[in-house]
């Protein structure tokens, strides 16, 4: 009897040490190392956390990983791995350094994020090389980097470079239309 009571006061210590780390409230704030996960998400590694987290790039939206794009002599190219590429290119080895603005569906921590010198803003750089667009939806959070991401976005446009260089579809109706597949 004893046994038992000794295992079941176990497994409910147990469950609620868990269940409280689960409660813990994300940072606010985090720095550390980067792993591109896709052409507007992150994953940031340092000490103060634990492993890693996830983080969205504030106000851009990127095309889908597996997303197929065409070029302007109309040949298709995988334009999620590329803009994957040119985060990756930009990023990694690097330190990183973001600020909570918002939280995503996926429970992710959307945020404005820059590298070592503080100078590189990595989603208006995605947005300037023409691999992510500006995600409107956030311009209440931040109306002023939202107004500069899309100054960006105008000249990626204009200087028709990364997705711009042919036709895509955009980020948002590409998920729509991918959910909608995955649906039947």
């Amino acid at each position: 009897m004893t046994r038992v009571i000794f295992i079941a006061a176990f497994l409910l210590t147990g469950a609620g040490v868990i269940a409280g780390l689960r409660a813990l409230p994300a940072p606010n704030h985090v720095s550390g190392y980067v792993h591109v996960v896709s052409g507007d998400t992150i994953r940031v590694h340092g000490d103060d956390y634990g492993d890693s987290v996830t983080v969205s790039l504030f106000g851009i939206n990127s095309v889908g990983l597996e997303q197929i794009c065409q070029r302007k002599d109309q040949s298709n190219y995988k334009c999620g791995y590329a803009a994957f590429g040119a985060l990756y290119d930009i990023a990694v080895g690097r330190e990183v350094s973001c600020q909570r603005l918002d939280t995503d569906k996926h429970k992710n921590m959307v945020a404005f994020c820059v590298l070592d010198d503080g100078e590189i803003d990595l989603a208006e750089m995605m947005v300037r090389q023409g691999w992510a667009v500006v995600h409107r939806r956030y311009a209440g959070i931040d109306p002023v980097r939202i107004l500069r991401y899309l100054k960006a976005e105008d000249l990626a446009r204009s200087e028709k470079v990364g997705l711009w260089s042919g036709t895509f579809l955009g980020p948002e109706h590409y998920k729509n239309s991918k959910s909608r597949q995955e649906k039947q």
